[in-house]
């Protein structure tokens, strides 16, 4: 998590707060994006493996400041497993695996600098339902069988940081802070529909 925060500093920090003379962009804006994202706990696995998302977002730039709102949908699959055996605990068995595949529904707003220009930057968060299938409460209830209380949404916050180039390619560092079985974070390489400089 300290990692992640670091490096929304940072990319923060190469642009500056440079907020003067922004361009006049299109108001309607689209994305469609690929991610790639990673849990941030292992829960009762020994390790998480990395795995894929697709994205999409609607998005309205308002003109007289440097920020737009809009709405994403999102969609994410990653796994965990465990390793070896372990004696001791009676939960873990060689190469055991299981998916987790997640989605959300946010609302997004976002702070643009540099706006309409050839290289600009953004912050921004979004808030919104996560749906999952496994949750944080899962147990081990049998080999390949597991458990939870049957909960299947929570509340999702997402801050976000990222870079647009040439009005159209997005990158975007994200973090997903929900339950604590699809908790995670990622990197969004997405292309902006419409926007870009107004004529």
């Amino acid at each position: 998590m300290r990692n992640i925060v670091m490096c929304m500093a940072l990319m923060l920090c190469a642009f500056g707060f440079d907020v003067k003379a922004q361009s006049v962009v299109r108001a309607i804006e689209g994305e469609v994006a690929f991610t790639g994202v990673r849990a941030s706990h292992n829960m009762i696995f020994d390790e998480s493996r990395p795995g894929l998302g697709l994205a999409g977002e609607l998005r309205y730039n308002f003109h007289s400041v440097p920020v737009d709102i809009g709405i994403q949908g999102r969609g994410q699959i990653w796994g965990r497993q465990s390793l070896s055996e372990s004696a001791s605990d009676e939960y873990k068995y060689a190469g055991e695996k299981l998916n987790y595949l997640s989605a959300n529904v946010l609302l997004v707003s976002d702070y643009n600098f540099r706006r309409g220009q050839s290289v600009s930057m953004f912050i921004g968060a979004g808030v919104g339902v996560a749906f999952f299938e496994e949750n944080s409460s899962l147990e081990r209830a049998g080999y390949s069988l597991y458990v939870g209380n049957g909960k299947s949404r929570s509340f999702c916050f997402m801050p976000r940081v990222g870079a647009e180039f040439f009005n159209r390619l997005r990158l975007t560092l994200f973090y997903q802070f929900e339950d604590k079985a699809n908790e995670c974070f990622g990197l969004q390489v997405g292309l902006a529909i419409g926007g870009g400089m107004k004529k």
